[in-house]
């Protein structure tokens, strides 16, 4: 192995150069000769280098701070780990509190160089009673000498193939007091001295925490005593043990802190002494916004946004606002996520994550008819009676299935308790959640679909009920996005519709309202348990009961009649309430509706 020069063509310079004349031929040779280092060979023998910050005597002076026996293990070491790359460096190899400096085991590339000083001998001249002295050269002869040969010449001795470096920080030093009844029981236990432990037993309280130490060093003296203008030292009593270890951490390649570009200096009183001082305050904060909520019998509705939101809106994705917008003027009311199945998956994820979108363009009710439903600022469902095809309709399962070791489990429907439990319900010993009744459908869907027995899911169709199969197992639904032929005679006939927008049934009469839901549930009950399309014939029953209670004119006792378990429990207040009790009786949905 060589090292070349500054050229990395390797030249016999005693070649000739040909050229066309020989006069030329011998400068550019001579020109070569003078620009064209030398190669060297050094030895193979690898080295490894300890590198110490501060002076260095001699190289065996390492010895007195690091063993050798620990320089073998780091640099014999075959393993990767840190621990094993680690060696510890001891200025005070028997004390204990003393915390070494750690340092670091890693792989160089560099060169071992012999450095030699040439010493010039000290000049001898006869004196005139023919004594012989000894005199320093004079500094003219330095400068001849350097002008010569150098005084330093350097010789390659190996290459450096690991070096051991110390880059941590240096530890605090804490020295307890020896002598005290803390370090004495210390010392006793890591001595394992039997009797020292017996014989220990725990000091009385005593509050006094500190005392004086007089300048000269000598304790116990007179505070007040000594020159005036001293200041007067003290000593800790607390008797308090170092920590094994108070920071070990090690100081990064590069040091360049700076402070947030929001950090400001700010003045301030300190209410213990009354003087000013100074501060660094991070004045940048993340403000959330919200979708704005009402209640159904608030007098109006948000028009825009709050003006905080428009600044931010400046450098979202105009092409997801642009769609969102027309989205909203072809249909001002939508559920969350049937509004998010018009967009593609990544711009749902851009919308979910920013959560700036929806706050920009849409408000919600906190109960009634159109309760969780995204409305278009500006839009009052409540005074616009083509509003009623938006509102929402849902309502809860009593499914009974069989669990892992065949003990059949009911979907009871809500209650006070089940907000509190974390959507768990429960029946006798076994609970299981929403999300694992949703599985087991979606297995047993899978396995249908396996078979052939239904078509694949269409996660765009899943808000749509059209009486014959089910997207997903949530009944929850907006009445124009359910095109059952049965039950869309209803919703569009305008014979069933009332004078205003009522708390619980929204434009729809009582009656009318209740068959709605009632013949929603008795045909997704059926699909959902039974796996098959829902016939019209399940649902003559209710109609009957329906036209029954339309004849003899109890539309409000009719609808009364007609509507679930469920539903009578969470609405028997009265429709027409305060903000706050509607508030409750929206709430009583829960998020198990359908909201994902």
């Amino acid at each position: 192995m060589s090292a070349s020069g500054p050229s990395s063509v390797p030249m016999d310079i005693d070649t000739p150069v040909e050229t066309g004349e020989g006069q030329a031929g011998s400068s550019i040779m001579g020109a070569l000769a003078a620009s064209v280092a030398p190669f060297h060979t050094y030895p193979k023998q690898p080295f490894a280098s300890i590198e110490y910050l501060g002076p260095v005597s001699h190289p065996s002076a390492i010895l007195k701070i690091i063993t050798q026996e620990d320089i073998n293990t780091c640099l014999n070491s075959t393993e990767k780990t840190v621990e094993a790359r680690s060696i510890d460096m001891r200025y005070k190899p028997g004390d204990l509190y003393a915390i070494p400096v750690k340092g670091l085991k890693v792989p160089s590339q560099k060169l071992l160089l012999k450095v030699v000083r040439k010493k010039r001998r000290p000049q001898e001249r006869d004196t005139e009673h023919g004594a012989r002295t000894t005199t320093s050269p004079s500094r003219k002869g330095k400068q001849r000498e350097g002008t010569e040969n150098g005084i330093f010449t350097a010789e390659v001795v190996g290459p450096l193939t690991q070096t051991i470096r110390f880059k941590s920080m240096g530890d605090w030093h804490y020295t307890p007091d020896q002598q005290g009844r803390t370090a004495q029981i210390i010392g006793a236990m890591r001595d394992l001295d039997y009797d020292a432990i017996l014989e220990y037993s725990v000091p009385p309280l005593d509050e006094t925490f500190v005392e004086p130490v007089s300048p000269s060093g000598q304790d116990g003296d007179d505070p007040m005593e000594g020159s005036s203008g001293t200041t007067q030292l003290y000593r800790s009593l607390l008797d308090l043990q170092a920590l094994p270890v108070f920071s070990d951490r090690r100081v990064p390649l590069i040091w360049n802190y700076k402070n947030h570009t929001q950090a400001y200096v700010e003045d301030y009183e300190d209410k213990r002494t009354g003087e000013t001082k100074q501060r660094y305050v991070n004045r940048a904060r993340h403000v959330a916004y919200t979708i704005p909520i009402i209640g159904h019998n608030s007098k109006n509705v948000p028009k825009e946004p709050v003006k905080g939101l428009m600044d931010k809106l400046k450098k979202a994705d105009q092409r997801i606002m642009e769609k969102m917008r027309n989205l909203l003027a072809e249909r001002p009311v939508w559920l969350r996520h049937v509004l998010l199945r018009q967009f593609s998956e990544a711009d749902r994820r851009v919308i979910i994550l920013s959560k700036a979108y929806f706050p920009a363009f849409v408000y919600t009710f906190g109960a009634g008819p159109f309760w969780k439903c995204l409305v278009r600022y500006g839009y009052d469902p409540r005074h616009h009676v083509e509003a009623r095809l938006y509102q929402r309709i849902y309502f809860y399962l009593n499914v009974t299935r069989i669990g892992p070791r065949g003990h059949a489990y009911h979907s009871p429907p809500p209650d006070d308790d089940d907000e509190e439990d974390g959507g768990k319900a429960k029946t006798g010993s076994n609970i299981t959640t929403q999300a694992e009744r949703k599985s087991q459908w979606e297995a047993q869907q899978e396995r249908l679909i396996a078979e052939g027995k239904r078509p694949p899911f269409d996660p765009d169709q899943d808000y749509i009920f059209d009486g014959k199969i089910l997207q997903r197992d949530v009944p929850d639904f907006q009445l124009c996005d359910i095109t059952d032929p049965l039950i869309r005679k209803y919703i569009d006939d305008p014979a069933l519709v009332g004078d205003k927008c009522a708390a619980h049934d929204g434009w729809y009469k009582p009656a009318a309202y209740a068959l709605i839901k009632a013949l929603t549930r008795i045909k997704f009950t059926h699909i959902r348990d039974n796996d098959e399309p829902a016939p019209d014939s399940i649902c003559f029953q209710a109609i009957e009961d329906f036209e029954a209670a339309m004849l003899e004119g109890k539309s409000g006792e009719g609808g009364s009649r007609m509507a679930d378990d469920d539903d009578d429990e969470e609405h028997e207040e009265e429709d027409e309430g305060d903000e706050d009790e509607e508030e409750d009786e929206g709430g009583e949905g829960g998020d198990d509706a359908g909201e994902e």
